[in-house]
């Protein structure tokens, strides 16, 4: 009896250690087939770890949750500020649905130093993903801007994830679902947006660059100045720049927010003073903006010296509330006392950059709701701040010309005539931009007429007298370097497969060249043997690929079938895989030979082989977009070639368990396979059985 119940309080203890393991918010987050988009903030509770000592053992523990008080998020979004601590996240997440749901887990504040998430991989065990800014960008889960985390839930499952986030900048914890389908919509749509805001800000640059070379006005090359300096510091804020910029530079990933912050602030200062004239109108408020502008560079010149983040920022950004305050009260002045104009558009562009800015704000703390306009509120107030200041440079061209009317007729038909230069060079600039979507839309037309063509040239019903025959072929860009074919001649049956290195429209041109040099030559000579007939199409190939100047090389088998079950076949490419239905085995045929496209005459290297298939028995010929296919959920970097990878060996599992069956089950069993694993390479089969 006793021992019946030490075991009983023993489950109950284990049972306890469990649920304490796995207990997260009260309602898990739902995941099914309708997975889209889902902000989780709502879902999550955080954990402050103000000695940045707790690890993952110390945060399930049975006891910790009383003893470290797990606080439920408010907000869509964890908005905490400049801290020294760590912060734990955690939250449930339970597929409703009957089959595997692939997902992906983004944290959208791109700033944060370092993040790991821990997933469940066993009885209190987990497996680790670590990211962050203050690693390489080669180290992401996921190349983007943000960090994304792949994941995977099995039908059914319910599993408690954690998150920890350490930062010497501001934490912010902003967490969406997404499915793999709906955030390669997202990027892309996203991408467009970015590269746009990106491309706007270089316009205004190189138009204003112009501006200065015909004016000389040393506003505009503040201006610019200022401009860049802007545009590196977006980048920077929402991590394009880490991800095309400066990808392997940690340091200044980092420590560039500071010293941009202060080359904005010293540039826009150094700008204004010009701008409004301020040294011959105001030359008290001139000494105080050129103070204020040795103090920004020098802020930025001793960010490497002091090497703290958090006192290098927190220095800038006073810097810059001083310099703004004071700026923002001289343009009221001027605006209202004064009636500036230029001034109006410089005051009116800096209340809306603050509005946008706000929104953006109030939307990163979950107070206004994710939508088009919050998302991009600050970088829209950004154009409307970069529009509105161009305007008041132009602005201020009108009244200089004014002036000038007044002084000489000569000097006025000068600056017009520069100004129209300018305008000329503008719509240069926008006839160019039609000139380039032209072009692209063209290249998108001939994109799908070279997969058309392609498409056409392969065999719609591939057949050989005797036997059974399927072909397969899904490409990994429109256009691919895969190549299969089934020529029937008189007297003989040949079969190819190749593979051209690299994809896309490269290869996709190498393939149709070889496929056209292969008929033909069958055509004119029905009975050459197989190393002939590659020798002979190598020729050709090599030749054009150097005209074409791209380094390609093809994989290429070719296999003529006689009579009664012979197969000769010659070229290096896959081997051969035949299930034997005397035996149930599978046995690999060995290729040999050369590659095509690397030596001009390779008549001494490509040799023939035959072999023989008897009646029942199935032939696999394959690309190694199959075989080198990842299993899905695995890192980059830190894949295993032997458990994560397709490979020879489960094929050869595929066709001993299915090799007495169709040709098309076969196949079939190959894709349900594969959906599996991702997929980076065209892929193509060709199964082949001896029926008589």
């Amino acid at each position: 009896m006793t021992c019946r119940i030490k075991k009983l309080l023993g489950v109950q203890l284990l049972i306890f250690f469990a649920l304490g393991n796995q207990a997260a918010s009260a309602d898990p987050i739902p995941v099914d087939d309708n997975l889209s988009r889902n902000p989780i903030g709502a879902y999550l509770e955080y954990l402050e770890d103000t000695g940045k000592k707790l690890s993952i053992q110390d945060i399930v523990s049975p006891n910790a949750a009383p003893r470290h008080g797990w606080k439920q998020s408010p907000q869509k979004a964890i908005s905490l500020g400049y801290t020294k601590s760590a912060y734990w996240v955690r939250f449930s997440a339970a597929n409703r649905s009957r089959r595997d749901i692939s997902l992906l887990l983004m944290q959208e504040y791109p700033l944060i130093g370092r993040i790991t998430l821990y997933e469940p991989a066993g009885y209190n065990t987990f497996r680790t993903t670590e990211t962050g800014a203050e690693y390489e960008f080669s180290k992401r889960p996921l190349r983007h801007r943000t960090f994304v985390f792949p994941m995977t839930l099995k039908a059914g499952e319910s599993k408690t994830c954690y998150m920890r986030f350490e930062t010497d900048g501001s934490m912010s914890i902003v967490l969406t679902m997404f499915s793999p389908a709906e955030f390669q919509l997202w990027a892309e749509y996203e991408a467009i947006l970015l590269w746009l805001f990106c491309g706007i800000f270089l316009v205004m640059i190189v138009y204003n660059f112009f501006l200065f070379l015909s004016v000389r006005d040393p506003s505009y090359l503040y201006y610019i100045l200022f401009l860049a300096s802007f545009l590196l510091m977006a980048m920077s804020l929402n991590g394009t720049a880490s991800q095309y910029l400066w990808p392997r530079s940690l340091w200044w990933g980092i420590y560039c927010r500071p010293i941009l912050l202060g080359l904005i602030v010293g540039t826009f200062v150094q700008f204004l003073r010009n701008f409004t004239r301020m040294k011959e109108n105001f030359p008290i408020i001139n000494r105080v903006c050129i103070a204020l502008v040795v103090a920004n560079i020098a802020a930025s010149a001793s960010t490497p010296l002091l090497n703290n983040y958090q006192l290098s920022m927190s220095g800038s950004v006073v810097l810059a509330a001083i310099s703004i305050s004071i700026g923002l009260v001289f343009l009221i002045y001027m605006t209202v006392i004064k009636k500036s104009r230029q001034s109006l558009f410089v005051l009116v562009a800096y209340a809306l950059f603050f509005i946008c800015t706000m929104f953006y704000l109030l939307k990163s703390m979950g107070l206004l709701a994710d939508n088009f306009i919050t998302n991009w509120s600050m970088h829209l107030g950004a154009v409307m701040f970069l529009v509105l200041l161009s305007f008041g440079l132009a602005d201020r061209i009108n009244v200089m010309r004014n002036e000038l009317r007044s002084l000489t007729l000569s000097l006025e038909d000068k600056v017009t005539h520069r100004t129209e230069e300018l305008h000329s060079a503008m719509e240069e600039l926008e006839a160019s931009n039609q000139q380039l979507a032209t072009a692209r839309d063209e290249l998108w037309g001939e994109m799908q007429l070279a997969k058309k063509i392609q498409t056409i040239l392969l065999p719609t019903r591939p057949a050989i007298s005797g036997y059974q025959i399927t072909a397969y072929m899904s490409l990994a860009q429109m256009v691919g370097g895969d190549y299969y074919d089934v020529i029937n001649l008189d007297g003989t049956d040949w079969i190819v497969i190749g593979d051209v290195s690299g994809h896309g429209v490269p290869a996709g041109l190498i393939m149709m060249m070889v496929q056209t040099a292969i008929h033909t030559v069958l055509v004119c000579e029905p009975d050459l043997k197989p190393n002939v007939l590659l020798a002979r199409v190598n020729m050709v190939i090599t030749q054009n690929i150097k005209l074409l100047g791209e380094d390609k090389y093809m994989t290429i088998t070719v296999i003529a079938c006689i009579t009664d079950g012979v197969f000769y076949h010659s070229g290096l490419h896959q081997d051969i895989m035949i299930y034997r239905a005397a035996t149930e085995k599978v046995e690999l045929v060995k290729t040999d030979g050369m590659w095509l496209g690397i030596m001009d005459d390779i008549e001494g290297v490509v040799k023939n082989s035959n072999f023989k298939m008897n009646v029942n028995d199935t032939m696999l010929l394959f690309t190694d977009g199959i075989t080198e296919a990842w299993v899905k959920g695995s890192v980059r970097d830190r894949r295993d070639a032997e458990s994560d990878m397709f490979g020879d060996e489960r094929l050869m599992e595929i066709m001993a368990k299915m090799g007495g069956r169709s040709c098309v089950e076969i196949k079939n069993e190959i894709l349900q396979k594969l959906q599996d694993y991702i997929l980076n390479d065209d892929i193509t089969m060709i199964v082949l059985k001896r029926l008589t």
